[in-house]
């Protein structure tokens, strides 16, 4: 009887660890770091964009993303280099597609979400953020989550006020870079 007992709590204890085991493999909080090989200059009169597929980025993505709870968190890692002699405030905005033709500062502002503002770059000169500073400068962040759940997104920079002429590019020669934290399960 004391045998039967210890099997079955032996057996007990492997079945729940099996399972403990299973959950933790197929759900948790995972990153996907996407790193575009394009830069984006704009200027107050030409914009410019790039609209990215996290399919494109990451193998799996499109294979479960069905699995996928949420969103968590979204950051990115960039230098903005302004080519004019007078400071800017820099903004980049986010929309779950392409604007057609070619768009003006204010079809960007009129159907896009504000996901980053307020970075103040100096009159020829660069300034890079970091992924930890980037937390300082993301607006909107659940509207921008919820809008990139289905990995088609398209990012438009401008400025606060023209004119402007800048480019967002890597800090290294990585190129930008966004890291998108989701939890799936």
């Amino acid at each position: 009887m004391k045998t039967i007992r210890r099997l079955w709590r032996q057996g007990a204890l492997i079945t729940i660890g099996l399972l403990l085991t299973v959950g933790c493999i197929v759900s948790g909080q995972f990153v996907i770091v996407i790193s575009p090989d394009a830069n984006i200059h704009s200027t107050d009169e030409i914009l410019d964009w790039l609209c990215i597929d996290i399919a494109d980025y990451d193998d799996d993505w499109d294979d479960h993303k069905d699995d996928i709870q949420s969103i968590q968190d979204i950051k990115f890692e960039a230098k903005i280099i302004n080519h004019l002699g007078t400071s800017i405030t820099g903004q980049v905005y986010i929309l779950d597609a392409e604007l057609p033709g070619t768009p003006s500062v204010q079809d960007v502002i009129d159907n896009g979400v504000l996901f980053l503002s307020e970075i103040i770059v100096d009159g020829n000169s660069e300034r890079e953020i970091t992924f930890s500073e980037s937390a300082d400068f993301i607006s909107n962040l659940d509207e921008v989550l919820t809008l990139i759940e289905d990995g088609l997104f398209c990012i438009y920079g401008i400025a606060e006020s023209a004119p402007f002429d800048f480019t967002i590019t890597g800090i290294d020669e990585d190129g930008s870079r966004i890291m998108i934290t989701f939890s799936a399960g």
